[in-house]
């Protein structure tokens, strides 16, 4: 099992340790008996395998915990399967992080076998996978963290256009600006940028920084915004659980009291935009289709 400080911090490092094991002749596949395994022997590596950005932590406590309670409910019921990848030496989660912390949490489940289902692909296919099944889940990605998600497979996979749409959720026009980004950057700077160094970037930082000629000393850092975004969404989900989006009129209320001008300044937020231009299209639509002519 990884410890905390041999945990890689970036999708690079963790390839690279992936692709360790397989050249170190890790082992063949093993048997998974009646689709189990033990939670114990399954790792994880959110570098790799965890599109969302949660801070320090691998998985949201809020939602680890709220699983937990599902499975001491459910008693001898399990959760969906989690999906694991075998790197050769151990076995990683691609998909099911929240779940796997359940299970371990729960004294019920703590020394039991969880049921699996297992990746056959490529390390990047697995990568690929874990986008794509963390968009449709219930704790759904942030927009930056969706757009991160897609700027990383634009870097290290061969997909077209249409596949990177589906699997980070993303429109036609965010992945041909990443496409031209990537060009861009790679075409202007190739002796201090690769696809794999440039995939470890966040996709707001890419897309914000500001690049001048060859010579120019190139830093993007961490992005503060997101890291307050985060910060903030952990309190109002500590704070109000699920009552915020269950009850959005009365939340719309609540923003208006605490400034006027709040909803006209969330509105015109870039982390909004896209959200903005397809109500105004599908109003645009309904007014349109709503005339008699």
């Amino acid at each position: 099992m990884l410890d905390d400080d041999s945990q890689p911090t970036d999708i690079t490092s963790a390839l690279e340790l992936l692709d360790l094991h397989k050249q170190a002749g890790g082992s063949p596949t093993p048997t998974v008996i009646d689709g189990r395994l033990p939670h114990s022997t399954i790792d994880v590596l959110p570098a790799a395998f965890q599109p969302r950005t949660l801070g320090d932590d691998t998985v949201d406590p809020y939602h680890a915990e709220e699983l937990r309670k599902v499975l001491e409910r459910r008693g001898e019921q399990a959760l969906d399967s989690i999906l694991v990848y075998w790197s050769g030496q151990s076995w990683f989660v691609v998909d099911g992080h929240h779940r796997l912390a359940a299970y371990r949490s729960s004294e019920h489940w703590r020394d039991r076998s969880i049921p699996v289902e297992t990746f056959e692909g490529s390390a990047l296919q697995a990568v690929s996978e874990a986008t794509e099944r963390n968009v449709k889940t219930t704790l759904s990605l942030m927009k930056t963290d969706k757009s991160t998600a897609g700027w990383r497979l634009v870097c290290l996979t061969d997909l077209k256009v249409k596949e990177v749409m589906a699997k980070a959720d993303l429109s036609q026009s965010q992945v041909k600006k990443m496409r031209s980004r990537l060009r861009e950057l790679l075409a202007k700077f190739p002796d201090k940028f690769t696809k794999q160094s440039l995939s470890t970037y966040p996709w707001q930082q890419v897309l914000q920084a500001s690049f001048g000629g060859p010579e120019e000393s190139i830093e993007i850092d961490e992005d503060w915004v997101t890291k307050l975004a985060h910060d903030l969404h952990a309190r109002l989900r500590k704070n109000f659980s699920d009552k915020l989006e269950k009850n959005p009129d009365a939340f719309a209320m609540a923003i208006r009291m605490l400034h006027n001008g709040l909803p006209s300044m969330l509105m015109e937020s870039p982390d909004w935009e896209e959200d903005r231009n397809a109500k105004l299209d599908a109003w645009t639509d309904e007014r349109d289709n709503g005339y008699d002519f």
